[in-house]
């Protein structure tokens, strides 16, 4: 984690969500991708509910990111009321 000594707590709240939180909820995609490979075609009922899963997550994973471009193109001043909360 080069580099985060420098970062402001926000800046250090963004890189952990980005580069921390949306790799384990894309690692939590990838595994549901091996169980569709590997139970799809004993459990088809299943696939939907796979599918609803992927679909969450991938939500997930563009709401932090665009969480953390909006905050990366916020000044300053716009960051202190969301921490004051």
């Amino acid at each position: 984690m080069e580099g985060w000594v420098e970062c402001t707590p926000e800046e250090r709240f963004r890189r952990f969500l980005h580069d921390e939180v949306c790799q384990y909820l894309s690692a939590a995609g990838l595994q549901l991708d091996l169980l569709r490979m590997d139970f799809g075609r004993h459990a088809p009922d299943g696939l939907a509910r796979i599918d609803n899963v992927q679909h969450l997550l991938e939500e997930a994973i563009s709401r932090v990111r665009d969480y953390c471009r909006n905050q990366e193109a916020a000044p300053d001043s716009e960051l202190d009321g969301f921490y004051a909360r």
